[in-house]
Formats: C-alpha cells, sequence, structure tokens
C-alpha cells in the first residue's frame, strides 16, 4: 500500500513539477546521548525527510506538496531490554516562505497512513498502523537557487491499531520528535 500511495503521489506531483515552479526539500537529522555510570544506558534518534513541493502561484511564497519521512529511536537502559521505534510516513502539506528574501519558511503537513514497527528485545517485532503530523521551521538563506540551514522539526504519530503475527487490536500509542535538523531545498 506504501508503494502504491508514493506511486500516485508522484503521478499527480510530477507532472505538476516538471512544468511549474518547484521545491526539492530535505531533511536530516541523528541526535545520539550516552549516559555511563555503574550501568550503560544509550539514547538514538534519527529522522529523515525528503519533500517536493510545487508553487500555487504566489512568486515562490507558498508550495503544496508531500513529503516522505522516515525515522527511529531505540533506547537502552543497563542490562535491560532495549526498545526500538522505526517509522515511515508520507505526509501532504504545506510550505510558507515567510519573507521576502525566502530565508525563514514554516513548514506543516499531515500523514493517513503512517506506520511504525516497535521491537522490544527477544520479542515479535508489533507493526504499527495511524495519521501522523509534522511541522518545521526553518532558518535557510537563499543561495541561487538553494536553500541551506537549519531546521527545527516535530513528527507526532498517533497509531491507533496494532498488528501482531496474525492478530490486530485496537490501541493508543503515541511517538513524538522534536529534533534540529540540516535542511536543504533546490528551487526551480
Amino acid at each position: 500500500m506504501r508503494w502504491c500511495m508514493a506511486f500516485c503521489l508522484s503521478i499527480l506531483l510530477g507532472p505538476a513539477a516538471a512544468f511549474a515552479e518547484g521545491m526539492l526539500d530535505l531533511d536530516v537529522a541523528l541526535f545520539q546521548d550516552a549516559f555511563k555510570t555503574d550501568g550503560n544506558a544509550a539514547h538514538n534518534k534519527s529522522f529523515y525527510g525528503l519533500g517536493l513541493y510545487v508553487d500555487l502561484g504566489s512568486k515562490q511564497r507558498f508550495y503544496f506538496g508531500a513529503t516522505y519521512a522516515g525515522g527511529s529511536s531505540s533506547d537502552k537502559e543497563g542490562d535491560a531490554e532495549a526498545t526500538t521505534l522505526s517509522f515511515q510516513d508520507i505526509l501532504l502539506g504545506f510550505k510558507w516562505f515567510m519573507d521576502r528574501q525566502r530565508m525563514l519558511s514554516l513548514t506543516a503537513g499531515y500523514g493517513f497512513a503512517s506506520a511504525a514497527t516497535y521491537k522490544v528485545s527477544g520479542g515479535e517485532a508489533e507493526k504499527w498502523r495511524g495519521t501522523g503530523t509534522f511541522a518545521k521551521f526553518t532558518v535557510a538563506p537563499e543561495i541561487k537557487n538553494w536553500n541551506i540551514g537549519l531546521s527545527v522539526l516535530y513528527y507526532a504519530g498517533a497509531f491507533k491499531e496494532k498488528n501482531l503475527e496474525t492478530t490486530t487490536e485496537q490501541v493508543s500509542y503515541n511517538a513524538t520528535f522534536l529534533l534540529p535538523s540540516l535542511a536543504i531545498g533546490y528551487n526551480w
């Protein structure tokens, strides 16, 4: 289903992006933390996002498009079992350049079919399904057709369904990421 959604989005946005003014948007974030005492603790978070946006006829101020986002989080406290959560999402949303110099931007999106895998070491992997919300504030000066800078990004997944082997049950799980990231944009 995820590949079907990506294919449909590329068919919808591809021709529009080829003939209209558009923007390719990339975000990469990595956070790692380790704390050593008698027992060792380690926490890792990563996020990546690649977006394709089409200008809404606003002289490159307002864009509509889609972002493919993914990431993971892993936690281990000493000798305790490690937990890992990884997610993927396709979000439809808007990008707004707040100033005429195109240095400050705000991006927001919503994902209708978020998917995640949750695993505790030694246990079976759980497949989660739900929705996602994405927002980011970016400071990236424009240099020719490029915007390069930093973002503060927020992603929240609200998962309503859990699949474990052959059973499915209704749940109410949430995962939130708030991270600084490297932001690179290219517009044409």
